[in-house]
């Protein structure tokens, strides 16, 4: 009989599924994981599902380490309550509240002891502040893309479980720059964290306590040099990504079939988008011959990118009988609101396991990820981009390129002379310098046919 674990057939296509444990349910926000393997053929389901288990059974560990930084704590309720009781006397400041109060707090100190009633009167009289209590207000008024918003709330939650596994109560007031400190030495450092990572962390971190100071709850900012060195590669074998080769992208466009997903690939390749920028264009957004980005994680992002000339087709037939605001690629499912899932990730995930069919792949030692992915697109724009000035394309320079793919030029070479008082390169210069990256020859033989 044939091999049917952790496989679920879903649609017209197997899939994996892997039963995520209860204690972390609410941690993954599902009660199961699934990932599709894009194969109707059970011997090919049975072939691919061995590498999903393995990543999906890495991210359950992932969410089981973290959880034990955030434990469900005993006096959560407490500290609740205690919050209840200050917003309750702020409102009614002259009422029987405060007496109420010397009344409740006998109460807590004969079932918790008397340092958790010391802290509860502190939290409820203003004298403690929570760690996670202003956690809300302060991402309320941060404008961040909802993936962003978890990963910063995510970031407190596990501190503040760390504080009171220490002993601590978990109030702002407690942290000083040494239990900073001993939070980055034996949670990230000892726990061997990866530098990125464990400085993802600190920066939210760290944007949390700037806003506290603003907001007059702390003196300074326990984080300021905090954060883990940078390792950088010794060789170019060791950076952690990388643009296709020549081979690898005749390779993709030769074997990957699925209409979509050739399509974004096209786009990626002689536009130098980002996966997300290429989800979110509108019919409307694709006019005049550019790609107009409105939406960009900076403020370099936000650009016009001229619609290269072998494009020009493939945009012209996904743009046909659509109104202004349909999506270019409607085929692509929305998120729910508020949730981390961004739309350009159907476009990755998709090409994650075609990539990984045809065996296009360089995985380094120790990571989890590849040395390619879709956003190797864009360093493949980026590097040909390049290769053309070097051998001699004209109209556009290093400063254009900057420009095209909504990089900050202040941040380049001569930042101040040519990018801020220069100003913006003219709409010919952004014209030659997308025009100027060609596809192999066999990659366009036939042109794609949009979907």
């Amino acid at each position: 009989m044939a091999d049917r674990r952790y496989l679920e057939w879903h649609g017209n296509q197997w899939r994996v599924q892997v039963k995520v444990p209860s204690s972390l349910r609410r941690h993954l926000g599902a009660a199961r994981l699934v990932v599709p393997l894009h194969t109707d053929s059970l011997v090919n389901a049975n072939r691919l599902k061995f590498r999903v288990i393995a990543e999906l059974q890495d991210k359950i560990a992932r969410a089981r380490a973290e959880a034990a930084l955030t434990p469900r704590l005993p006096d959560s309720q407490l500290t609740n309550e205690a919050l209840e009781w200050k917003a309750d006397i702020r409102r009614e400041p002259h009422s029987e509240t405060p007496i109420a109060l010397r009344a409740r707090l006998v109460e807590v100190e004969r079932s918790a002891g008397p340092e958790k009633a010391a802290y509860f009167e502190a939290v409820a009289t203003g004298g403690a502040t929570p760690i996670m209590s202003l956690v809300d207000t302060w991402l309320a008024e941060r404008d961040m893309k909802p993936r962003q918003r978890i990963d910063y709330a995510r970031a407190v939650r596990k501190f503040n479980g760390w504080v009171i596994g220490t002993g601590l109560n978990g109030a702002i007031e407690e942290v000083t720059r040494k239990v900073a400190g001993r939070y980055v030495s034996e949670a990230l450092v000892a726990r061997k964290v990866h530098w990125k990572t464990a400085n993802k962390d600190i920066t939210a971190l760290s944007g949390y306590w700037k806003w506290l100071m603003r907001r007059g709850h702390v003196e300074y900012n326990v984080w300021t040099n905090q954060a883990l060195p940078k390792v950088k590669p010794k060789t170019e074998e060791q950076r952690p990504k990388r643009p296709f080769t020549d081979a690898e992208v005749i390779k993709l466009f030769r074997e990957i079939k699925l209409g979509f997903l050739r399509d974004a690939m096209f786009v990626a390749a002689l536009s130098g988008l980002r996966t997300e920028e290429i989800a979110q264009l509108r019919v409307g957004d694709c006019y005049g011959g550019v790609f107009r980005i409105t939406n960009a994680k900076t403020a370099a992002g936000v650009r016009d990118v001229a619609i290269h000339e072998d494009l020009a087709v493939l945009v012209a037939t996904r743009c046909a009988r659509k109104a202004r605001g349909d999506y270019l690629f409607h085929e692509l499912k929305d998120p729910r609101p508020g949730t981390a899932v961004e739309r350009g990730q159907m476009i990755t995930k998709h090409f994650v396991r075609a990539r990984r069919d045809i065996g296009v792949d360089e995985m380094m030692d120790n990571t989890r990820q590849s040395r390619i992915d879709f956003h190797s697109f864009r360093r493949w724009f980026i590097a040909k981009a390049r290769d053309a000035l070097h051998a001699g394309a004209r109209g556009f320079d290093q400063w254009t390129i900057c420009e095209v793919v909504g990089h900050d030029k202040e941040a380049a070479a001569l930042g101040m002379t040519m990018g801020r008082y220069a100003g913006k390169q003219s709409a010919a210069a952004r014209r030659a310098c997308v025009n100027s990256v060609k596809l192999p020859v066999t990659v366009l033989e036939p042109l794609p046919a949009a979907t």
